[in-house]
């Protein structure tokens, strides 16, 4: 599948990871099984990393789907609490779709707080996350 969602729990983070050709059914299924899984935390923060889809074939239409299926599905977090969700957009094209995701999220009232990006690191930074130190090639 083009889209893996997984807890990563020392960092107390859902990481979502793109690959290949990335869909609107894609994104859509994954999320799915995601939500109707009974250990979903709506609590913890989101990386969202498109940084290796090849082909981002996401429409407007499928994100305003994903907004929809997630106010109908996720279970709200614990009152005060108010998760961070980065998304990481190389493109424009990505930029442009995760921005109206992050758009149509706010005005239903999404209790998280939404933050598109171009890199891992930016994203990190903006999740309070520490720096991932990359290995320095001989």
């Amino acid at each position: 599948m083009p889209l893996e969602i997984f807890l990563d729990p020392s960092e107390r983070l859902r990481v979502t990871v793109g690959y290949g050709k990335l869909t609107d059914r894609e994104l859509l299924e994954a999320w799915g099984d995601a939500l109707a899984d009974p250990a979903f935390d709506s609590a913890v923060d989101n990386l969202v990393d498109m940084s290796s889809v090849e082909e981002f074939a996401v429409t407007p239409a499928g994100a305003r789907r994903l907004a929809d299926v997630m106010q109908l599905c996720q279970r709200p977090p614990a009152p005060g609490v108010r998760p961070k969700v980065a998304c990481v957009a190389p493109n424009d094209q990505a930029f442009d779709v995760l921005r109206l995701y992050e758009m149509y999220r706010e005005l239903q009232g999404s209790p998280a707080r939404y933050f598109v990006c171009r890199s891992v690191e930016e994203a990190r930074c903006w999740l309070g996350l520490p720096k991932v130190e990359r290995p320095v090639a001989d």
